[in-house]
């Protein structure tokens, strides 16, 4: 998905992929929160990635990665310069417990005993990318209303069942997948994804968030593919 900004030279774009294959987008609409949203097929073990692209004027900005409910990963960027630039990063990991592991990110099944209900918050099922960048001086946000990872590893720990949808039902969620064998993070590393986690955001709130509700390829018999076109945020 992409978009830019009224009179302005911002833009940005989230491409999310399934074992390095670009993701087809379904059914683009905007949510009652202005983000951008759109399904995507993802099947059962397939590794995910996220890549975030943003190009215009602004001193400094920050991605979000939140899969299904939890913040997993989070990137800031500069621009001493205050001019125009771009920035790009790509999320092939999130991190997991208060270990600070990273691993990748898998699509597996949800649990037989995870209820469903239509019509409520939808949650799971769901990649949420926030894009944070400063068009006014000092102002900042916190990122308070999703748990980080180190609070809450899995959605279970956030979500209480049923779990919401909207109009199609999920039947996966994500793992994270750390490599037991790998050394645990250095206190160095832990300090600064900690940082990064609880550092204030720039700007009042996310300049732009793009939601990908990802569901198996089985569910699209209802709805139509198309190529979203560039949504013009106010």
């Amino acid at each position: 998905m992409k978009c830019h900004e009224t009179d302005s030279d911002r833009t940005a774009e989230v491409i999310v992929r399934g074992d390095n294959k670009q993701c087809v987008e379904y059914k683009d609409f905007v949510d009652e929160d202005g983000a951008l949203c759109c399904y995507i097929p993802l099947d059962l073990g397939e590794k995910v990635s996220v890549a975030c692209y943003f190009k215009g004027t602004s001193l400094q900005g920050t991605f979000d990665l939140i899969v299904d409910g939890i913040l997993r990963n989070a990137v800031p960027f500069n621009n001493k310069k205050g001019t125009k630039f771009s920035r790009s990063v790509t999320f092939n990991e999130g991190y997991i417990d208060k270990t600070f592991r990273a691993g990748n990110m898998l699509v597996v099944p949800l649990e037989p005993d995870v209820v469903t209900k239509q019509g409520e918050f939808e949650s799971v099922g769901k990649i949420e990318i926030r894009v944070s960048i400063l068009r006014v001086a000092d102002q900042s946000h916190a990122v308070s209303d999703v748990s980080c990872f180190a609070e809450a590893d899995t959605w279970k720990e956030q979500y209480p069942s049923p779990i919401g949808f909207q109009h199609l039902e999920p039947t996966s969620q994500i793992k994270i997948t750390a490599d037991d064998e790998e050394p645990r993070p250095s206190k160095y590393t832990v300090k600064r994804v900690r940082g990064q986690m609880k550092a204030s955001r720039p700007g009042n709130e996310p300049w732009a968030i793009f939601k990908f509700f990802y569901r198996a390829q089985g569910v699209w018999a209802s709805i139509t593919a198309k190529k979203p076109s560039k949504i013009r945020l106010i």
